[in-house]
């Protein structure tokens, strides 16, 4: 599960995740592992996503046609999944960037008069 301050929100952590999900599908296709490892990593650790969490999303976005999934071997003879968005997801990741953009400009607004 994601690094998170105590009452955050589930729905909203996994709302993140999807939009972080598509995000990074929308530069290059890549497999769990390497999601939940990109995610930690670009964000400092703030996001710490484990496979409890990022599987059952990417399985979710495949079945509501937003990503695909290809079966690659990798080193060692091991079968992997690798993750590609389709034009469908593509579309999607846009309107959850629009959603987000406005969440946090709705949010630094209000933030800022409580200052």
């Amino acid at each position: 599960m994601a690094t998170r301050s105590p009452g955050t929100d589930r729905q909203f952590v996994k709302g993140a995740a999807t939009t972080v999900i598509l995000s990074l599908l929308a530069e290059s296709p890549m497999h769990g592992y390497e999601l939940i490892r990109t995610i930690r990593d670009r964000t400092g650790g703030i996001f710490e996503f484990g496979d409890g969490t990022i599987y059952p999303l990417l399985y979710g976005l495949r079945d509501k046609g937003l990503v695909k999934s290809e079966s690659e071997i990798a080193d060692g003879g091991r079968l992997r999944k690798i993750y590609r968005l389709t034009p469908a997801g593509r579309a999607a990741l846009k309107r959850h960037r629009s959603d987000w953009k406005m969440f946090a400009r709705g949010m630094a607004l209000a933030l800022k008069r409580q200052t």
